[in-house]
C-alpha cells in the first residue's frame, strides 16, 4: 500500500469531536493550532518581535530609494513624451502638404509710377 504524498503534518487542524464535547474540543483545537502557527513563525519577517531600530533602518532605506528614484522615473517619462512628440513631427512632415489658397490678399499691387 502506498503512503500518501505531502507533508507529515496532519492537514486538518480540527479533529472531529464526540457529540457531547463538540464546542469545547473545537476551541481547544483552534487554540493549539494558533500556538503552533505562532511558534513556527517566530523568526518570520513580519513577526512582531523585531526591534524598532531594524525597522527604522529599513524604513529610512526605503525612503532614500524613493527620493532617488522619483526624479529619475519622472525624467524618463518626460523624455519619452518629448521623443514621441518629435516622432509625430517627423511623421507629419511626410504627410499631405498643406494646400495653398490663392486669394486677393496675396496678390501684390501694381507698382506706382
Amino acid at each position: 500500500m502506498r503512503k500518501p504524498r505531502g507533508s507529515k503534518r496532519k492537514l486538518s487542524l480540527i479533529r472531529r469531536p464526540a457529540a457531547n464535547n463538540a464546542g469545547r474540543d473545537n476551541i481547544k483545537g483552534l487554540i493549539a493550532a494558533a500556538r503552533n502557527w505562532y511558534k513556527d513563525n517566530e523568526n518570520n519577517h513580519y513577526a512582531p518581535t523585531r526591534s524598532y531600530e531594524v525597522t527604522m533602518l529599513e524604513l529610512l532605506e526605503s525612503l532614500a530609494i524613493v527620493i532617488l528614484m522619483v526624479p529619475v522615473v519622472m525624467a524618463i517619462i518626460l523624455g519619452l513624451i518629448y521623443l514621441l512628440g518629435e516622432l509625430f513631427n517627423i511623421i507629419s512632415k511626410f504627410g499631405q502638404p498643406k494646400q495653398r489658397r490663392q486669394s486677393s490678399d496675396d496678390v501684390k499691387p501694381a507698382s506706382r509710377q
